[in-house]
């Protein structure tokens, strides 16, 4: 399911500009403004064109016609969506809501329906995007301000169907956290380069104070836990396939705020990034809503892999006599487990399940011989009883 929406935007140069533009898009379909009301071209030019205002900005919103059909989006739709939406509109332009004036037209064209619509203030200080007087700067803020119009607009119209590829998208995130969770905590992990660098991680972990979660980490230790995340992601053959598919739904939903080429190659970039290093450069600002429940994974997984034995440790810390080659001493209380011990480990609980069984179907034997004991009791009882009875009968027969 993919959803199909485009957003162009740009300012005119001068008010006599605008004023042309609002007449050719009258032509096309009559025109309406931020409350969805109809209006007069001529009022349109002269609100445009009067002293005071601010840059005029001009947008085309397009959509696929399948879309249009399907979700029952025509004019009158389009007057209440921004209707409805142009406070949201006038917050993207640093607009007080009081001063926004919008001038607007549907062209229901069979190939691509579009909106056009112009969006100033009646307050020259306002209705700007904020950036350092550079030309890429400027490019980045006019293209941030219309992915928040973009968004406005496409969330509200595709709402059944992104709610669906969010929910997606959260079910194969969780997937994929539960398989990392399961292969990070096994007793025993075959792929020996992983097991080494979550044991270096363990170690870092062991001597740094303070709160052991990804968000509180030093850079250095972040970084050490990004890189063990991306090793275990890409070298898994479970896991990678999940990591793809996982992108792929993500990558999904930002065909629907963006859609040059260019934007969209940046955008997936940081999509992929930002699954391994949540808070690099550009993810700053949204760091707080970081998604890094993988990266806690792998810090407790760390911590469980230097965790103290049972065994107390040896006061000279020297190395057993009868050590195994499976063993690895280094001054920790870490030991490496085997091929061999997971299988003896596995034949243990084999045994304690089996003794358990038994202790279980003794304990019910017992519990059906004292029941069977009750009752042949009863049952001599009620025979002495009832010889008793025939004894009293046979007496007074007597007398």
């Amino acid at each position: 399911m993919k959803v199909k929406a485009i957003l162009n935007s740009g300012y005119f140069a001068n008010a006599r500009h605008a004023t042309n533009y609002i007449a050719y898009i009258d032509r096309q379909s009559p025109i309406f403004d931020q409350n969805g009301t109809e209006k007069r071209v001529l009022d349109a030019q002269v609100e445009a064109e009067a002293p005071g205002n601010s840059t005029v900005w001009h947008h085309v919103y397009s959509l696929n016609a399948t879309d249009c059909e399907r979700l029952g989006v025509d004019r009158n739709y389009m007057k209440n969506l921004v209707a409805l939406k142009a406070d949201e509109l006038a917050k993207a332009y640093n607009i007080n809501p009081t001063n926004l004036r919008m001038v607007c037209s549907w062209h229901n064209k069979d190939f691509h329906p579009h909106l056009h619509f112009l969006v100033w203030s009646t307050n020259s200080r306002e209705a700007f995007i904020p950036h350092r007087e550079k030309e890429a700067d400027k490019r980045a803020a006019l293209n941030a301000a219309t992915r928040k119009v973009k968004s406005s607009f496409t969330n509200e119209i595709f709402r059944g169907d992104l709610a669906y590829l969010k929910e997606e998208k959260s079910a194969l995130r969780d997937k994929l956290n539960e398989q990392l969770r399961k292969l990070v905590s096994s007793e025993y992990l075959v792929d020996r380069e992983i097991t080494d660098a979550l044991k270096a991680l363990g170690r870092e972990l062991r001597d740094t104070p303070g709160k052991h979660t990804y968000k509180f980490l030093p850079p250095a230790l972040k970084a050490q836990v990004d890189d063990v995340l991306e090793k275990i992601m890409l070298r898994d053959p479970i896991l990678r396939p999940m990591y793809e598919e996982y992108l792929d739904s993500q990558k999904e939903l930002t065909l629907t705020y963006a859609s040059y080429e260019e934007t969209l190659d940046k955008k997936f970039a940081e999509i992929e990034t930002s699954f391994f290093h949540p808070y690099c450069d550009f993810e700053s600002r949204r760091a707080g809503r970081a998604e890094v429940t993988r990266h806690n994974i792998i810090i407790h997984a760390a911590e469980r892999y230097v965790r103290p034995t049972v065994q107390e440790k040896t006061a000279s810390h020297s190395e057993p006599e009868n050590a195994t080659p499976d063993e690895n001493i280094d001054g920790s209380d870490y030991q490496e487990k085997s091929p061999t011990y997971a299988v003896q480990n596995m034949l243990f609980r084999l045994a304690k399940t089996l003794n358990k069984d038994q202790q279980q179907a003794q304990s019910k034997n017992r519990a059906v011989r004292a029941a069977n004991g009750l009752t042949d009791e009863k049952q001599n009882v009620r025979k002495l009883k009832t010889g008793l009875s025939d004894e009293r009968n046979l007496s007074t027969i007597e007398l």
